[in-house]
């Protein structure tokens, strides 16, 4: 065990509000342990940190202003909940207050902090459970040229609801895909397309993800407010889908390929219906082949609202 760690899990149990300098870290690059906002948790200062959030499993990552010694310093924080993982957690902990040769190892956290966090969920194998990105930033891009066309329209995808965006008059859900040819979608359950009073649409949006893709979440964010959407219900949205500020999928490229396609949710569209099933089917999902079904680009079929 090396000698940080056991600096960080001594200093680990420490009580809430304290926070005391780690003695092992030279006092060029210093850090800290403590107990912040009733976690256990080490700091780095980070006098340029922006607004930073990030979470998976019992571990979090988040920038704060925090009073050290008599002076209130800009920090990153990295904290963990669970005191079962707390031995895990220390071990995590040096990778992050370690600066390393000449302090190489500091900066490159301090630079980009969602790239260390990437590669410590690599390191824990933790990283399935957090979104990639496109199916976002579909539903976005589609909730973009509604409010572009004029359409009074709200976005409830985020929202886990049966359907991504609604208007009094039409609803659309939008489905994303990296595959450049299939039509497969996945149906998550018999609301996600049943009848509803307004006339229901299916978008299908194929991306590639690439670096330096035009398409990235926070572009389209700046767009969405461009267009009168209010920056507060956007991060909002956001939040809820996993993206907290500083997540690296924000600002994740994608190019798109071609424009969305649109088929309409009419009595002929191929679902699978409740009155078609046993009554011991409780709960149900499904994969659906689009391919040949009638279809409009999206742009065909805002000219055709207008």
């Amino acid at each position: 065990m090396s000698s940080i760690q056991d600096d960080v899990k001594a200093g680990l149990q420490l009580a809430l509000g304290d926070v005391r300098k780690l003695r092992t870290i030279d006092s060029q690059w210093p850090a800290w342990v403590g107990n912040l906002e009733g976690a256990p948790a080490v700091l780095i200062e980070s006098a340029t940190a922006g607004e930073l959030d990030l979470h998976f499993a019992s571990v979090r990552l988040y920038s704060s202003s925090v009073e050290i010694d008599s002076s209130v310093r800009r920090v990153l924080v990295l904290s963990c909940n669970q005191s079962a993982l707390l031995d895990l957690f220390s071990y995590i902990s040096v990778s992050f207050v370690d600066p390393g040769v000449d302090g190489t190892l500091r900066r490159g956290v301090i630079q980009n902090p969602a790239h260390w966090w990437l590669h410590i969920q690599e390191l824990i194998g933790n990283t399935v459970s957090n979104p990639i990105g496109h199916g976002i930033l579909g539903e976005m891009l589609v909730y973009s040229r509604l409010l572009e066309h004029g359409h009074n329209v709200q976005w409830q995808g985020p929202d886990k609801a049966h359907i991504d965006l609604i208007s009094p008059t039409y609803a659309w859900e939008v489905k994303s895909t990296l595959r450049h040819s299939e039509s497969l979608i996945t149906i998550s359950s018999e609301n996600q397309l049943a009848d509803r009073p307004q006339k229901t649409f299916l978008v299908l949006c194929r991306f590639e993800c690439v670096p330096g893709g035009a398409l990235t979440i926070a572009g389209v964010s700046q767009e969405l407010v461009a267009r009168g959407a209010a920056p507060a219900h956007i991060e909002s949205k956001l939040r809820k889908a996993g993206l907290s500020p500083g997540h690296p999928h924000r600002g994740l490229g994608f190019n798109m390929i071609n424009d969305p396609v649109v088929y309409e949710v009419g009595a002929e569209f191929p679902l699978v219906r409740r009155s078609e099933l046993n009554e011991r089917v409780t709960a149900f999902s499904y994969t659906l082949n689009l391919s040949g079904l009638p279809a409009v680009t999206l742009t065909e079929h805002l000219g055709a609202l207008d």
